[in-house]
């Protein structure tokens, strides 16, 4: 070896050492930072419980003012802490992906949530979209999905001092195989092209600058850079100075079995929706949300425009089946569009649900005198969607007249098989108020499994269900049954053709209730078949 190679050889040497000190010295102050941020954590928890504590108190006005203040200092230093310790985590490798099937959407709508209050207290409107294309269903480690959400929100919600802020959650698009796309949008202060371009290190580390309004990114880009190239994706940055910013993350996330299989809500019989709201893409995420659920729906962005709307529905001789209103409607409130319907002889009825943003919430309570269906909290999450329409669904399910002569089934043990969660609360109040005890199946294979295991007097066996469904699940019944035994099955469906009344009676069903069902339909039905299930399991029989 020459001498220029001994030197090139030495030269190598010393540069893999200076890099592996490099590291352990990285790594070490990495560990030391998470330690720290771990000490640090356990009293910054208790000046955070003792603020709220001391709020809840008899405080004067000055006073409470100071521990407001205090709280709010408190909860900041915590988030800084957290942050330290997440982001010394994902530097010592420490962070290891838990990978299990979640919902997006569903994830995307709690961190929006969580955000609400401190976005409505800036008047900033916090709009929930997804498009119809979106994954329901991924693979992916929620905690950390979830930080990548929190820290994008929080920090469009921190730099917006006015109009909105746009979270939406898409498919990936260019990304090979399947894939996850979320998108933050916001109509804060921006940025400018070199800003952007300097947003990231060459290592994947936000450039923290505090400008002069006190406000700078922390660690929470750099969490989401770190976090994005972990699950293999990447961010994409654009903005304007003085126009918003937008924030994409793409994430190659592989799609999953669904994690909720209670996905057909049966609206169809609902009736159209009308929503009223100033905000111009508030309301349009509402109506997409109730398309996505089956709903028609119109739409009005003022208290004129929703009277008008009213009007040519009911001179069509049409009515509506629920009106959301938001309880802020520019310069006008949505309680005087809802006391001139209660004061309107024709449209005194409707159901009306508000919606409320998230720091006005205790308010609803004042609200009872407008005898409202219901009420949501904005953003919109299409799960408190469903519910809401769930429960207007109940209040308008039909109810036996005060003085009607219905028998009396008390203790009869009926299992309905239904996958509609509509149909289950229907019926299942229906039969409450007969006497009945219901018991609850979402499947055919579920139903098989709850009468193995329990006593059952009657069967109402929905035909057309997942997994298995109300045929197959009739025939497993029959074939299982000894000699002697007969448990009374009735169909219940929505199609009123023959042929299937004929399917239903050859797989050993007793009787056919077709859908929607009444409430002295129903009475009459159980009336008819139940004595007989009573006499085939009494002593006598065997």
């Amino acid at each position: 070896m020459t001498a220029a190679e001994r030197s090139l050889a030495e030269a190598l040497e010393e540069a893999r050492r200076a890099a592996f000190e490099a590291a352990m010295a990285s790594s070490a102050k990495s560990e030391f930072v998470a330690n720290m941020a771990q000490e640090i954590r356990t009293p910054a928890n208790g000046i955070v419980g003792m603020a709220e504590l001391l709020l809840s108190t008899e405080l004067d006005g000055a006073q409470r003012d100071y521990a407001l203040t205090l709280a709010s200092c408190a909860d900041r230093l915590l988030g800084i802490v957290n942050d330290l310790h997440d982001f010394a985590s994902i530097e010592t490798g420490q962070v290891v992906l838990q990978v299990a099937p979640l919902d997006p959407v569903a994830l995307a709508g709690d961190v929006a949530g969580e955000l609400a209050a401190k976005a409505a207290r800036r008047r900033v409107e916090i709009v929930l979209r997804h498009t119809p294309d979106a994954p329901r269903a991924v693979l992916a480690d929620a905690v950390r999905l979830r930080q990548i959400v929190s820290h994008l929100l929080a920090n469009a919600v921190k730099y917006t001092d006015r109009g909105h802020v746009i979270v939406t959650v898409a498919s990936g698009g260019d990304l090979e195989g399947d894939g996850l796309a979320l998108v933050v949008e916001d109509t804060g202060i921006g940025m400018s092209a070199e800003r952007v371009a300097q947003l990231f290190d060459g290592a994947g580390t936000a450039n923290i600058q505090v400008g002069r309004n006190g406000r700078g990114p922390g660690l929470g880009l750099t969490i989401v850079a770190r976090l994005v190239d972990m699950m293999g994706g990447r961010i994409e940055v654009s903005s304007q100075l003085g126009a918003g910013s937008r924030f994409c993350v793409r994430l190659p996330l592989p799609s999953a079995a669904p994690t909720n299989t209670d996905t057909r809500l049966s609206f169809a019989d609902f009736g159209r929706v009308l929503v009223v709201d100033d905000h111009d893409l508030a309301r349009a995420a509402v109506v997409a949300t109730l398309r996505s659920c089956g709903i028609e729906a119109d739409e009005a962005a003022d208290m004129p425009g929703a009277l008008s709307q009213l009007g040519r529905t009911s001179r069509r001789g049409a009515t509506y089946g629920l009106l959301l209103v938001d309880l802020r409607l520019g310069d006008q409130d949505g309680r005087q569009l809802i006391r001139r319907l209660r004061a309107n002889d024709r449209l005194r009825d409707l159901p009306v649900a508000v919606l409320v943003p998230a720091a006005d919430g205790k308010s609803i309570a004042a609200l009872s005198a407008l005898r409202l269906a219901g009420w949501l909290p904005k953003p919109v999450r299409q799960e408190a969607l469903e519910e809401l329409l769930l429960s207007v669904q109940e209040q308008r399910a039909p109810r036996p007249p005060a003085d009607a002569d219905l028998p009396s089934l008390a203790g009869l043990r009926v299992l309905l098989a239904e996958d509609s969660r509509v149909n289950q609360k229907v019926v299942t109040r229906m039969l409450e108020g007969l006497g009945c005890t219901p018991l609850l199946a979402r499947d055919g294979r579920e139903a098989l499994d709850l009468l193995a295991g329990a006593p059952v007097d009657v069967v109402l066996m929905d035909c057309h269900m997942p997994v298995m469904d109300g045929f197959e699940a009739a025939g497993h019944i029959r074939e299982a049954e000894r000699p002697g035994q007969h448990l009374p099955i009735i169909a219940v469906t929505g199609s009123h053709l023959a042929r299937d009344r004929d399917r239903c009676l050859a797989v050993g069903m007793d009787d056919f209730l077709p859908k929607p069902m009444a409430y002295a339909a129903l009475a009459d039905m159980l009336t008819r078949w139940a004595p007989s299930r009573r006499a085939a399991v009494s002593p006598e029989a065997g």
